[in-house]
């Protein structure tokens, strides 16, 4: 009998800070993860609040398994507190920020000028698409992989997100 080899995946647990994130990052890990291909990603949800809740959030997710990488992915117009910081890498949770928000870092994919707060990005990317950022299918109809691919080498946090997806 011959036995078939399996190599583990590496595991990465990533936050998100609210739902768009977590929309956003569950549709990555559908093009980049999919047929046992790329990272084993689990994808939680920290509803927002504050940096600190966000990783408060992955370390509670941390103390219940073991993951290879750990992630958090918050938007940048709230100061992220030197204490959150050092608690972050404490813990080896690494913080990727987009600016200000993740609708700039759907403005800056799709080339559009980012505005510099967060209202007016949510306002320019909700006239653009008329859909919910909050459902992961829908974001198929803006960024396809080959999108994402040629935006990765342009804007350094898209690039090393996919790379933790890839296990690169």
């Amino acid at each position: 009998m011959i036995r078939k080899v399996r190599t583990q995946r590496k595991t990465l647990l990533v936050i998100g800070e609210g739902d768009t994130e977590v929309a956003f990052l569950k549709y990555l890990r559908s093009l980049y993860c999919s047929k046992g291909q790329g990272t084993e990603v689990t994808i939680v949800n920290a509803y927002g609040k504050s940096p600190q809740n966000v990783v408060d959030c992955a370390i509670k997710h941390i103390g219940a398994a073991s993951y290879d990488k750990k992630i958090c992915l918050l938007d940048t117009d709230v100061a992220w507190p030197l204490a959150v910081i050092n608690k972050a890498k404490r813990n080896k949770i690494i913080m990727l920020g987009a600016v200000p928000c993740i609708e700039g870092l759907f403005l800056d994919i799709l080339e559009n000028p980012i505005p510099t707060n967060t209202d007016e990005c949510k306002s320019k990317i909700a006239g653009i698409y008329n859909f919910r950022l909050t459902d992961f299918r829908n974001y198929s109809r803006i960024f396809d992989k080959n999108t994402l691919d040629q935006a990765r080498q342009r804007i350094p946090l898209l690039n090393e997100l996919l790379k933790y997806y890839e296990a690169n």
